[in-house]
């Protein structure tokens, strides 16, 4: 399940909280919507004891999110009722690769990024980033400071 929130404008403002599932099919369908103020710990708190509550009772959930503060301190508090192990908690591979984008601002590295998300598990795509991250310094620094 992906848990994510978006700022509404227009004629309402506020955040939308979605939780959004995905069948055996691959098919996405949204679980339930709130609209809160803002997104903040205390509602994202709120949200999920009643997801929790009504929704999705059973054990063993995948939480996709991305990596939000708010959420992610809401997750981890005892009132909510979603504790290891059951529930697993990993973010979502198109946020990481944004923010890679942002800091290297390379389309073709961001779309490597999002492809290694769709095959390859959470710590492979941590120690590969890190290891281009540092590939990515040694030559910015060598080109930036002449091979010597």
């Amino acid at each position: 399940m992906q848990l994510d929130g978006t700022f509404l404008t227009g004629k309402y403002h506020g955040t939308l909280l979605t939780p959004i599932g995905q069948d055996c099919s691959r098919n996405n369908f949204p679980l339930d919507f709130a609209v809160v103020e803002s997104e903040t710990r205390e509602a994202w708190m709120w949200f999920l004891h009643y997801l929790r509550r009504y929704v999705t009772p059973q054990p063993n959930l995948c939480i996709i999110s991305d990596r939000g503060t708010s959420l992610l301190a809401a997750l981890q508090s005892e009132r909510v009722g979603w504790n290891e192990p059951d529930v697993s908690s990993v973010y979502c591979i198109r946020h990481i690769a944004s923010n890679f984008n942002k800091q290297f601002k390379n389309v073709d590295l961001k779309k490597q990024v999002i492809n290694m998300g769709m095959f390859l598990p959470i710590s492979c795509i941590i120690f590969l980033l890190y290891y281009m991250f540092t590939i990515y310094y040694s030559f910015f620094y060598l080109f930036a400071h002449g091979m010597r």
